[in-house]
């Protein structure tokens, strides 16, 4: 099945999954922070047998080699499934560039849903496109089937929540290129209006052109799917536990070791539904709420998406209308979040109502321009180990 990201990426001939690794020790020390938020320390890759899915141009794929290399010059072997061309040229070039040898990796151009292997992988990775497809629940069982018992399956959530600062930036930039129709012209464009607000984000690692082409003009950003974090836990099922916590991390589990029998994902779903809007901004402090509440404002933001969607099929002004309505009737709703916060909304708050009226000045926004949320989740599921398999 071809989703709308590889539709996208195969119909402009791009790739967007680049990154400055100028500085290669401090892009695997990003990945090495990644992964032990997760629970996977470095020796956890010994000599595993990992599966990446959907790598793109195989920048993540290089910090495994390293860590593989860590303890052996063999042992650990990635397998790499790729539909996009593009990113399996690129990676070739990039794994040429450092010299990796070709006994550690194999890559497929089939996705995840068409490959058939016997082999059961110790590490299965799955980062970036789970949510935006329409058919979550096969891409997972299809995980599901080629991680071996006490393995680890690695996914990326999103919802409207992490992405609420993300799809008002995308907003105001298909209103201002709305009769801009080459691809190319209107990526440039973005990209000299955005470049110098990705500067505001440190630790930011990938060129503007691939964040304008992946973030803001990605068609898959309005087909409507997501995948949170509590649809995820739901979706990977009883076969599953969440390993470790998240990243960022929202969990705390105070259970004794000896409570095997502490239901850690039901409670990791009330925690994340208590604390979802702590993913509106990056770097904000954490906001924890009674679930009645937090349900109440998640509709709302939900309902400002919805509208935006719309806006961006239709380029109705009256949608606009409607959004503005709904921030103001969050913003009396809200007025207790962090200062951070509330800076950044009441800039959204204008910037769309310049839109409305034809006026939208980017350099008046400065808070909204320096923030972004925290639009993707990392979370590790352990498959279960039945207690006949502990049996030697």
């Amino acid at each position: 099945m071809m989703n709308d990201q590889i539709k996208y990426y195969k119909e402009h001939k791009i790739s967007p999954e680049t990154h400055d690794i100028s500085d290669i020790a401090l892009h695997y020390e990003r990945r090495r922070k990644l992964y032990r938020q997760l629970g996977l320390p470095l020796v956890a890759f010994k000599n595993s047998k990992i599966l990446e899915v959907g790598a793109g141009s195989g920048y993540s794929t290089l910090a495994l080699f390293n860590f593989i290399s860590n303890f052996s010059t063999h042992g650990g072997t990635v397998d790499i499934l790729e539909p996009n061309e593009r990113g399996r040229e690129d990676m070739r070039e990039l794994f040429d560039k450092f010299k990796i040898h070709s006994e550690l990796y194999r890559i497929y151009s089939v996705p995840i849903e068409n490959y058939h292997s016997d082999t059961k992988y110790d590490i299965v990775l799955c980062e970036g496109f789970l949510p935006i497809v329409d058919n979550q629940r096969e891409v997972i069982a299809a995980l599901s089937k080629q991680v071996k018992s006490g393995g680890v399956v690695v996914v990326t959530c999103q919802d409207a929540i992490g992405s609420f600062v993300e799809s008002m930036k995308r907003l105001l930039a298909v209103i201002v290129t709305k009769d801009i129709s080459d691809f190319d012209k209107k990526v440039n464009y973005l990209a000299d209006i955005f470049s110098r607000q990705l500067k505001e984000l440190r630790g930011v690692s990938r060129p503007t052109v691939d964040w304008v082409e992946d973030q803001l003009l990605a068609p898959m950003g309005i087909n409507g799917n997501e995948l949170s974090i509590e649809k995820a836990i739901d979706f990977f099922g009883d076969d599953f536990f969440v390993l470790g916590t998240s990243s960022p991390c929202m969990f705390n589990d105070y259970s004794w070791y000896k409570d095997i029998w502490y239901d850690s994902k039901a409670d990791y779903k009330k925690q994340f539904r208590k604390k979802r809007l702590s993913l509106l901004m990056a770097n904000m402090p954490e906001i924890n709420l009674p679930i009645e509440l937090a349900d109440d404002l998640v509709k709302s933001f939900y309902e400002v998406k919805k509208y935006a969607d719309s806006y961006e099929k239709e380029f109705d002004n009256a949608l606009l209308v409607d959004i503005s309505a709904i921030l103001k009737n969050l913003s009396n709703k809200i007025d207790d979040f962090p200062k951070e916060f509330l800076d950044v909304f009441i800039d959204i708050q204008c910037a769309v109502n310049d839109a409305i009226s034809g006026d939208v000045c980017f350099e008046r926004y400065k808070h909204f321009n320096a923030a972004f949320g925290r639009s993707q989740q990392y979370v590790a599921f352990e498959k279960m180990i039945e207690r006949y398999d502990y049996v030697q």
